[in-house]
């Protein structure tokens, strides 16, 4: 009986350090294919859906570099996460983070991986990412949970460019907790009062188009 249960034991244990090897392996493709970029412009159209407040459809320019640059440059003002918009958050496909393999599911006709990822450093302000990535190493759906900035989520549509970027995120995220941009006043008294009967989950669909990859950002353009 003890040697079944020894047994057993070390099933588990090589299955668990099976699963996070497999995980730390699919976080690797997907760092791959990030790092093939090593800066992009885009155009983006941003709608935003949210309750208490019509927001008209935006046009902005979408800028990003390594490691971690990123603006959004808009007319007038978008409610939006900037977690969420950022295409990947890098510190959840960095080395410096615990990563766990769950299962396999199915979005759309995609078969995924599903893994969860924890970032070590204890200055990051995701707490806990669930990430869902194709075999080509695609994120198709990231859902995180953060100290400051409430839970959000995000859904990757792709087409066919060559450096997997997507051309739809579909982003849901807490209003309660979105950064508000300088002149917009959102009455937050009021929105806890109505938080009874409406929803103050927000929606923020961006469309990418105009892909400009590796042409060299200048550092100044995010100042």
């Amino acid at each position: 009986m003890k040697k079944h249960l020894l047994s057993l034991f070390l099933f588990f244990l090589t299955l668990s350090a099976w699963a996070q090897q497999d995980a730390n392996s699919i976080l690797s493709g997907v760092r791959t294919n990030f790092l093939k970029v090593k800066d992009y412009t885009a155009d983006a159209e941003i709608k935003v859906d949210v309750d208490f407040v019509k927001i008209p459809i935006k046009k902005a320019k979408v800028y990003y570099k390594q490691p971690d640059k990123f603006r959004f440059k808009a007319e007038g003002f978008a409610l939006l996460p900037k977690r969420g918009a950022n295409l990947f958050t890098v510190n959840l496909i960095n080395d410096n983070v615990t990563a766990i393999y769950i299962k396999q599911e199915v979005i759309g006709n995609i078969t995924t991986d599903v893994i969860k990822v924890i970032p070590l450093d204890p200055n990051s302000d995701i707490i806990l990412s669930t990430l869902w990535i194709s075999r080509d190493y695609k994120v198709y759906k990231l859902e995180s949970t953060t100290k400051n900035q409430g839970t959000f989520s995000a859904q990757f549509q792709y087409t066919n460019h060559p450096n997997n970027l997507p051309a739809q995120v579909e982003i849901t995220f807490d209003i309660q907790k979105a950064e508000i941009p300088v002149g917009f006043t959102l009455d937050m008294e009021s929105l806890n009062k109505k938080s009874q009967s409406k929803n103050t989950t927000g929606k923020a669909t961006v469309k990418y188009s105009g892909y400009l990859v590796n042409t060299g950002l200048s550092d100044a353009v995010f100042k």
